[in-house]
């Protein structure tokens, strides 16, 4: 018995027109492996050990509040100071670079505060690029971020090993994230560019209505990932942390908490947390509530004003609007009821108001009877 394993993602032959030779003559064998060289594929490798596999397609996901930034910037922070990671190992360190939807703002605190907490001075090998004022799946600027990518191993020396998008919906702005072409082009065009510098691309996504369904959209994303990491905020605010698709790997599952630590919160393992004899913890707080407002000031685009009022108009509560715009909800709130007496209609009534701008969410009606003289 004769076993043949072809690899279908060969490229054509460049020469597409046949100079009058027969078309056998003109296109080449698809790659093949046969059970002698097949045992020649290099195994998989990772950047953390068990967890994020080199070159991958990670999809880290959960529900709003469940501290899922804080977590993949904990892993990136960990990855590039070569630090074991809940002790998997850290294998491959390089540049991490970080789209980041909104909230540059607040990364500061983050950093400041995982540093203090961690007692380590960063190498400077993570770069955050605010995704708000592109559609970054675009062409044409999917080859600008890869000129910028190429700008930052110039300028370090060091190879792009991970890229995170925080969040699909705010880099997929524009797209239907049900519909399997929609992202199945969105994941094409960051494809190429995972496959151009030979990293890993880890998506930050939210779950669904119906959290029992799992992740957001197109059931593609699923079939597309390599690994995926399901966040979840327990009961007695532990946080889970479960690996639940794992291609070439085990499944795993680690307990944590997010504890207030100077300005921002921190991740620690549940074991790490020192309790007293009396049960509290000595030197820092648990969070209950992981949203951590940042009183410094925002600059709000047209573009993020037109989305906040578009999203309002078609149903969304302002939950759903903080995490598509990773802001808060009181910034939300305070930012529509600015743009109302912007469109000059702060002397409408309630009733006006909520006709006007098609507003649904009880939450954004509550606040404009609070704050406006309606």
């Amino acid at each position: 018995m004769c076993i043949f394993i072809i690899d279908m993602s060969t490229k054509k032959n460049k020469n597409n027109g046949n100079n009058g030779k027969k078309l056998d003559d003109v296109v080449t064998l698809l790659n093949y492996y046969d059970y002698n060289t097949i045992k020649d594929v290099p195994e998989i490798t990772w950047i953390v050990k068990d967890i994020l596999p080199n070159n991958g397609l990670i999809i880290v996901y959960g529900s709003p509040g469940s501290g899922k930034t804080f977590i993949v910037i904990d892993i990136c922070l960990h990855i590039i100071n070569k630090m074991n990671w809940f002790n998997n190992i850290v294998n491959n360190a390089g540049i991490i670079v970080y789209l980041i939807g909104e909230g540059i703002y607040g990364i500061k605190k983050r950093l400041d505060s995982w540093s203090s907490y961690h007692n380590v001075d960063s190498d400077n090998l993570i770069f955050f690029i605010p995704i708000s004022s592109i559609n970054i799946w675009e062409e044409k600027n999917i080859e600008r971020l890869r000129k910028t990518l190429t700008t930052f191993m110039e300028s370090t020396g060091q190879k792009i090993i991970m890229i995170v998008v925080d969040t699909l919906a705010r880099a997929a702005t524009g797209l239907d994230e049900n519909s399997s072409r929609d992202m199945g082009m969105f994941l094409r065009n960051f494809e190429t560019i995972k496959e151009h510098f030979e990293c890993s691309i880890l998506f930050i996504h939210h779950k669904g209505k119906d959290e029992s369904r799992g992740m957001r959209g197109s059931s593609s994303l699923l079939g597309a990932a390599d690994t995926c990491i399901d966040i979840r905020k327990e009961h007695d605010n532990t946080i889970t942390i479960r690996i639940e698709k794992q291609k070439d790997g085990e499944n795993k599952t680690f307990n944590s908490r997010l504890i207030k630590h100077k300005d921002s919160l921190v991740l620690c393992a549940d074991n790490d947390i020192i309790s007293t004899q009396h049960g509290a913890t000595t030197g820092y707080t648990v969070a209950t509530n992981i949203v951590i407002s940042d009183t410094s000031k925002v600059s709000w685009s047209k573009e993020e004003d037109n989305l906040i009022k578009h999203n309002i108009k078609k149903g969304k509560s302002v939950m759903e609007i903080s995490e598509l715009l990773n802001i808060p909800n009181e910034r939300i709130l305070n930012r529509f009821r600015r743009l109302i007496e912007k469109d000059k209609n702060n002397n409408k009534d309630i009733d006006s108001l909520v006709n006007i701008y098609g507003i649904k969410d009880e939450k954004i009606i509550e606040h404009l009877k609070i704050k406006t003289k309606l």
